[in-house]
């Protein structure tokens, strides 16, 4: 991979089945996303399991990596064992995803949300982005996209605070703050049926190339 570059790998979900991309990629699959897919015999979970294993595989795989063997710290998050590549997987609704780069990313894709509750806007929101989202400036799920793959950088999930975080627009690029100071960078892509996804890094490179596969 050029160190300048980090790659965004796409895909659409809805027209997939998953016992058939299990079927082409399952040999692929870590032993813990087997052992996961094996524990959900039928449900939504496994299908989500095996499209994200899916695109992961099909990734590593057009990056020269043949590697399924996973390492994992203290925050849960997945590294590939015995490699500088890092990544971080999202799915929702009819796209899942994987970032890859040279250095930690984060990543998150968000669905639109049609129907958004005054408790979820209170736990997400700060009060200049309810502002803007009532005055209908930005859409919820771009600002969910964007905290999400910024807990995902940072490995601290659910336990952070996502009314400390907030984040401004650079022409097409996004810098994002926490508690007021600048955290990281990175951008919003928009996707079709007004999905939106967000790629973050500490430092933003001159190239993220966004790539939609086929599997």
């Amino acid at each position: 991979m050029d160190k300048s570059t980090y790659v965004v790998y796409l895909a659409e979900t809805s027209n997939l089945n998953e016992e058939d991309l299990f079927k082409e990629y399952g040999a692929y699959f870590s032993k813990e996303r087997l052992e996961r897919i094996g524990k959900r015999p039928c449900d939504k979970a496994r299908k989500e399991l095996i499209f994200a294993g899916a695109v992961l595989s099909k990734a590593l795989r057009l990056q020269g990596i043949d590697s399924k063997e996973f390492i994992y710290k203290e925050n849960k998050k997945p590294y590939l064992k015995d490699q500088s590549i890092f990544f971080n997987l999202s799915h929702s609704g009819d796209y899942v995803g994987v970032a890859m780069g040279e250095s930690e990313v984060g990543f998150d894709i968000q669905k639109p949300v049609s129907d958004v509750s005054t408790s979820l806007k209170k736990r997400i929101l700060t009060d200049e982005e309810t502002k803007l989202f009532n005055e209908s400036k930005v859409s919820f799920n771009e600002i969910w996209a964007v905290k999400e793959s910024f807990s995902k950088l940072s490995g601290e999930g659910i336990s952070l605070n996502f009314k400390d975080i907030s984040y401004s627009k650079e022409d097409s690029k996004t810098v994002i703050y926490k508690n007021k100071k600048e955290e990281a960078r990175g951008c919003v892509i928009d996707l079709p049926l007004n999905y939106k996804a967000s790629f973050c890094v500490k430092e933003l490179p001159d190239n993220v190339n966004i790539v939609f596969l086929d599997l």
